[in-house]
C-alpha cells in the first residue's frame, strides 16, 4: 500500500506501508508504479522526481516498455542462516 501526494512542480511524495512491517523508507516497485500512474494520467512528465522517506528517486518512463529507477541503495540488513543436512539433499 502507498500514499501518493502530487506537488505543484510535478514531483511526487510517496509513503509505503508493508504488511507486518508498517511504514518503510522506500519501495522501488511502489515508487515506479506511482510515477507511471502519474505520467499515464498526465499529472507528471518523465523523468519524475519521487520523494520517499529514505531519499529522492527519479523514475523515467516513456509510457510503454521498461521504466528506469535511479536513486541511492543502502544495505539495511545482513544475516546468516544454517541449513540442516536433511534439507541440503
Amino acid at each position: 500500500m502507498h500514499a501518493l501526494f502530487l506537488a505543484r512542480d510535478g514531483s511526487l511524495r510517496v509513503r509505503h506501508w508493508e504488511r507486518g512491517v508498517g511504514a518503510t523508507q522506500a519501495c522501488g516497485t511502489g515508487a515506479v508504479a506511482a510515477a507511471a500512474a502519474a505520467i499515464a494520467g498526465g499529472d507528471a512528465v518523465s523523468p519524475v522526481r519521487v520523494e520517499v522517506p529514505g531519499g529522492t528517486l527519479e523514475v523515467a518512463w516513456d509510457g510503454s516498455g521498461a521504466a528506469f529507477l535511479t536513486g541511492p541503495a543502502v544495505r539495511v540488513f545482513d544475516t546468516e542462516i544454517e541449513i540442516p543436512e536433511t534439507v541440503r539433499a
